[in-house]
């Protein structure tokens, strides 16, 4: 896998983007908390270690679906209210043999 489209940018979402960044995936991250977006942007995702290390890796980051058309992976972090809007921006920006994984708890995922 060469690159990744994460949908999310809360906590869940920032730890798979530093795992697969940390093993030179290309990773993209689609959000809507500007302040998150902002941070993001500016630091990257890291990782603390145990002992208190931190590594730094920078993903690309962004708000709207257009830069993210014909991904062919993507892991949708979100929570149960967000899951109708990540399904639209899924359906914008995945390949038509794409493969989404939902990683989400919370009631009526399922059902959305």
């Amino acid at each position: 896998m060469d690159s990744i489209l994460i949908v999310g940018t809360g906590a869940l979402a920032c730890l798979f983007a530093a795992r697969l960044a940390a093993q030179g995936v290309d990773v993209t991250m689609l959000g809507t908390w500007r302040e998150g977006l902002a941070a993001l942007r500016m630091y990257g995702v890291t990782i603390v270690q145990p002992d208190g290390k931190q590594t730094s890796y920078p993903v690309n980051v962004v708000d709207q679906t257009d830069p993210c058309v014909g991904s062919k992976y993507a892991l949708v972090l979100v929570k149960s209210w967000q899951t109708r809007r990540a399904a639209k921006q899924m359906a914008d920006c995945l390949n038509e043999d794409g493969v989404a994984l939902t990683l989400q708890n919370g009631l009526g995922n399922y059902e959305t």
